[in-house]
């Protein structure tokens, strides 16, 4: 470039110049419009670049020594092999601020990530290790299939008669082997195994739930009196006598005591009609006031001629512990005498039209697992004359649970699991309370800092005013309030563990063998066990919710996030217009087809089969069989508004915010998804960080990119980045170039020369077209409009070679 002092004609011979030679005048040295300066650089040298070399100065002897050797290396190097020069290559100014200014929240989101996905596979690994799901199911799938037949015989329970068949020929015969399969009678010490190695415990208990007889029609309703009252004139209630009591204990109108009648066979106490009130301080008197009365008569006679039966008339006398008719049948006993009970239980009617139910429950000890296994079958019979179907709303029930009496066998020989297990679970305690007391301390911290409101800052993206922090918006946050409850669900489910410990610790529950009783413990811990499995479950729940928490970090991860937001608007609407379709099918289906099938029997099943018609589980031929013309319309219409309409009006309000959430988040990053960092590329920079020494530091290269940044420049070479840096800093640091672009965050760009050096010349003729655009028509000389002109001459000869160099450049590159 020219000196910028001379005047103005040596300006318009050198403009002149440039026009006739076309492309060589954008790399004039005088393109000012007053001829002060050149259109490449200034006559004055720049600070930055003395300032640089100054700096430098200290580098000249190595780098010259070393200059032949860096040009052959630099053939090596792994840019070189990928093709790329790197004399072309520039600083992203703005990547590089924005990825500096995001380490700090990444690394923390990776942090929170990565500690909460470790907390949560040792919540999962303990549960694991406490339930032992492998070895359960094995037990559990032997006795429900083998000894209870689930699939088999159960389903074949219907009538009372049906009931007694099930024990002697199904029961009785697992429970309580008298041989082998060839017929051989079992030895003493052969004997008492369900299954060859299931230790029978105790015995068998069969408990009976009994309910009482009332009048048909309440004395309340005589103005409704039926034509057929006479007809039928007892009713039974469909509630056991314990429902009824302690009903009657809370709302004295629920249930009349003048409707019922409480003289029926072996009712528990001489309760009369008027007994349903009780006295406080005494509990027997909810019974009656004789709650251990004599079996009836028949049943004594009956004991009398058979001495050989035992306790068999207890069964007609009501227990507490059970709540209800009992009859235990002992393994000391024998498999013959405890069938000669059942025998004469069912000769004495045991089983009649008071009856509302009946349980079936053992315990069996597997010794190569170290579990007790606790089996309930219970029988609900219906007032129609049945036990209502296996498995529905009522009916008959298979509970099967296994628990470890044992659960810390540490020490000896035995093997290290309960060990491993016991210090996981410890420091899966430790972590939770951990957790809890850090949302305390950082509520604590919000509040001391930032106050109840918060705090008003300034939005350096758009200037605004905005109300940060504090402990209001902390608690309305609603991570907070996830995050809350699932603490909330870890302390009560250690709550629950500990609850289990100390009834399996405590020393009046502990199961004595042989034992010739029904252990109620096995039960009690079966109930608890329930509890602390819906907690587990709920807290799972709420632990993959939680996820989404720690994805909001990661652009690409929190694209769901976003899509969920996005879709919430539409999404609730959406799915009350669904409610209502679904509960209107629901209703039609209940009404043509629930009078033959159970699973439109009540509303609450159709609702439940429109669910899983809606997910494929579709049944034409049950309802075709109940109304096959109606049952075309109600397939038809069902599958076109529900499988086709509503299900794609989901998809299609999924895809769209979907779509949405991917275009805002490459609106972030320029519109270009290729800048959208991935888990790999985070992964390479957290490597790049963790591995890297002797680069500029985070500090001092923010501080100069903010410089460039609101100098408007957008790239920029590693040794200009590096003129900015101060001269204490670089020797302090003994920074080079090269280490300038050793920080993991910098963003490298390889650019043409050619096309750097036009939109430099196209840089420099737009600013001296705004000067003489900034001047008036009459304040122009004669000179100045000579120079407008000549510069849009020049100004349309260099976007002509531009767009012949771009289009050369495009053919090279296909080449």
């Amino acid at each position: 470039g020219g000196s910028g002092g001379e005047v103005a004609p040596n300006n318009l011979d050198i403009l002149g110049g440039k026009a006739a030679n076309g492309a060589n005048g954008a790399n004039g040295a005088n393109g000012g419009a007053n001829g002060a300066n050149g259109a490449n650089g200034h006559a004055d040298e720049d600070p930055h670049a003395a300032r640089a070399r100054a700096a430098l100065a200290n580098n000249e002897e190595s780098e010259e020594g070393g200059r032949q050797g860096s040009t052959l290396k630099k053939a090596f190097t792994f840019k070189a092999l990928m093709g790329v020069e790197e004399e072309n290559e520039r600083v992203d100014i703005k990547a590089t601020i924005q990825n500096i200014e995001r380490w700090p929240a990444k690394k923390r989101g990776y942090n929170q990530l990565c500690s909460f996905l470790v907390f949560f596979a040792l919540y999962c690994m303990v549960m694991v290790l406490q339930m032992n799901p492998g070895q359960v199911f094995r037990i559990d799938d032997a006795l429900r299939n083998q000894v209870v037949d689930e699939s088999g015989s159960l389903q074949d329970v219907s009538t009372l008669g049906d009931l007694f068949d099930y024990l002697t020929d199904q029961i009785m015969d697992t429970v309580f082997p008298g041989s082998w399969y060839n017929d051989d009678p079992l030895t003493t010490s052969e004997a008492g195994y369900v299954l060859d190695y299931n230790k029978l415990v105790g015995g068998l208990l069969i408990v009976q739930r009994r309910g009482v007889r009332r009048k048909c029609v309440e004395p309340r309703y005589k103005l409704t009196n039926s034509s057929y009252d006479e007809f039928y004139r007892v009713c039974y209630t469909d509630k056991t006598i314990e429902s009824l009591v302690a009903k009657n204990l809370t709302s004295a109108a629920a249930l009349p005591p003048a409707s019922l009648d409480f003289s029926v066979p072996w009712a528990p106490g001489s309760l009369p009609p008027e007994g349903l009130t009780f006295d406080p301080n005494d509990m027997t008197s909810i019974f009656g006031l004789n709650p251990t009365m004599a079996p009836p008569q028949r049943v004594i006679d009956k004991k009398a001629e058979n001495n050989k039966l035992g306790n068999f008339d207890e069964a007609f006398v009501y227990d507490h512990r059970y709540g209800g008719f009992s009859s235990f049948l002992a393994y000391a006993d024998g498999s013959i005498k405890n069938l000669a009970k059942i025998e004469a239980l069912k000769e004495m009617l045991w089983l009649d039209k008071y009856t509302r139910g009946v349980d079936i429950k053992f315990a069996v000890y597997n010794g190569y697992v170290n579990m007790f296994t606790f089996v309930a079958i219970s029988f609900n019979y219906g007032l129609t004359g049945a036990f209502k179907e296996y498995q529905r709303a009522g009916g008959t029930q298979v509970v099967i649970k296994t628990v470890n009496m044992e659960p810390y066998r540490i020490g000896g020989t035995n093997p290290p699991d309960d060990l491993m297990r016991l210090i996981l679970e410890i420091i899966l305690l430790i972590w939770i309370f951990n957790y809890v007391a850090s949302l305390i301390r950082e509520m604590c911290e919000i509040g001391i800092k930032e106050g109840w409101s918060g705090k008003k800052k300034k939005d350096r993206a758009t200037g605004q005013i905005v109300q940060v922090g504090g402990v209001k918006n902390f608690l309305k946050d609603p991570w907070t309030l996830i995050d809350t409850a699932n603490y909330v669900l870890f302390i009560y489910y250690i709550v629950v563990r500990l609850d289990i410990l100390t009834t399996i610790y405590d020393l009046d529950k502990i199961i004595a063998v042989p034992t010739n009783k029904y252990e109620a413990v096995l039960e009690e811990i079966s109930v608890k066990l329930s509890m602390q499995l819906m907690l587990n479950f709920f807290n799972i729940l709420l632990c993959l919710v939680r996820c989404f928490k720690f994805y909001r970090f990661q652009p690409r991860l929190a694209i769901i996030n976003k899509t969920l937001i996005n879709a919430f608007p539409d999404l609730y609407h959406f799915i009350l217009m669904f409610v209502t379709v679904l509960f209107g099918f629901a209703v039609m289906s209940n009404i043509l087809f629930g009078t033959e099938l159970w699973q439109f029997s009540t509303l609450l099943e159709a609702l439940n089969t429109g669910w899983l018609w809606m997910n494929g589980a579709l049944n034409y031929a049950e309802i075709a069989r109940v109304d096959a013309e109606m049952s075309v319309v109600y397939y038809v219409s069902f599958v076109f508004l529900i499988n086709i309409v509503l299900l794609n009006v989901l998809l299609a309000i999924l895809v769209d915010s979907y779509a949405m959430a991917t275009e805002d988040t490459n609106a972030e990053f320029g519109d270009d998804p290729e800048k959208v960092p991935s888990l790999v590329s985070d992964i390479g920079e957290i490597t790049r960080r963790s591995f890297h020494w002797g680069g500029v530091s985070d500090e001092v290269l923010t501080n100069v990119l903010y410089i460039l940044d609101d100098q408007g420049k957008e790239l920029c070479t590693p040794a200009e980045l590096l003129s900015y840096v101060p001269p204490k800093i670089i020797a302090a640091n003994k920074l080079t170039a090269e280490k300038m672009t050793q920080n993991p965050s910098v963003v490298m760009l390889e650019v043409d020369p050619e096309e750097e050096k036009l939109q430099a010349a196209d840089a420099d003729m737009e600013d001296a077209m705004k000067k003489f655009e900034g001047k008036g028509e009459a304040a122009m000389s004669r000179q100045d409009k000579m120079e407008r002109a000549i510069l849009g001459q020049i100004e349309e000869l260099l976007r002509e070679n531009a767009f012949l160099k771009r289009q050369y450049a495009d053919k090279k590159k296909k080449m």
